[in-house]
């Protein structure tokens, strides 16, 4: 973690000093803060980030997302996203998450949802030439039933059921904030998030911090963002 704010950093102060190449033409995100946008990778494109999870664009249309720690650790997991719209006025997706991997739970180990599907869509609208609006709702379905969700331990990489919206704003051909607010009807809960994402042809780097305050308690969780991954055509 140390790392990454250190390369952020050092990635600001890079950033400020270089030409009029735009970092992020022609490769939109594909994820927010942690929501999915309406766009997917090229084709031929690849993406790899610190978490080893590694995203491929099958064509200009279909992207296919999965851990390859995770596998390893026998714990299956696949994103399949599709853009069924694109247009300069709006970018439409749908996919489906389907993942293998434990619930993180508050002293109740014997608990624990061992596979989760998840359809979701995402829309991306343009309002300007450096502003995004993003939407996007996801429902989650466990194998297992869930125990009391006061006790547990909200981690927004765990899927769950949600809706949020969020903004894009590009401050310079390298520097973008994103900033999104949802409300999580697994966790009972709502959600909001802030982060800079500095970006070169190939490297990204995002940092910033986030919320989770439960409905049915007085519980809140300071989230922090953190992310640094690599995209490249094939």
């Amino acid at each position: 973690m140390k790392t990454i704010v250190i390369i952020f950093v050092i990635s600001i102060a890079v950033v400020t000093k270089l030409g009029a190449i735009d970092a992020f033409e022609s490769r939109s995100l594909t994820e927010n803060v942690w929501m999915p946008t309406g766009y997917t990778l090229n084709a031929g494109e690849y993406k790899i980030d610190l978490n080893s999870t590694i995203g491929l664009g099958i064509n200009d249309r279909v992207q296919l997302n999965s851990s390859v720690v995770s596998f390893l650790l026998q714990r299956f997991n696949i994103d399949i996203k599709t853009q069924l719209i694109r247009s300069p006025k709006l970018a439409l997706a749908a996919g489906f998450d389907f993942q293998r991997y434990y619930l993180e739970v508050d002293a109740i180990a014997e608990h624990e949802a061992k596979i989760t599907f998840a359809p979701y869509v995402a829309a991306s609208k343009p309002i300007n030439e450096t502003r995004q609006f993003h939407a996007s709702f996801q429902v989650c379905n466990r194998s297992s039933r869930l125990p009391d969700l006061n006790q547990l331990n909200y981690n927004p990489v765990c899927k769950s059921s949600f809706i949020a919206v969020g903004v894009e704003e590009k401050l310079h051909n390298h520097i973008k904030i994103l900033s999104e607010i949802g409300h999580d009807f697994t966790y009972h809960g709502i959600k909001f998030a802030g982060s800079a994402l500095v970006g070169w042809q190939r490297l990204r780097v995002k940092a910033g911090l986030g919320y989770f305050k439960n409905l049915n308690n007085d519980k809140g969780k300071v989230l922090v963002v953190l992310g640094m991954w690599w995209r490249f055509a094939g």
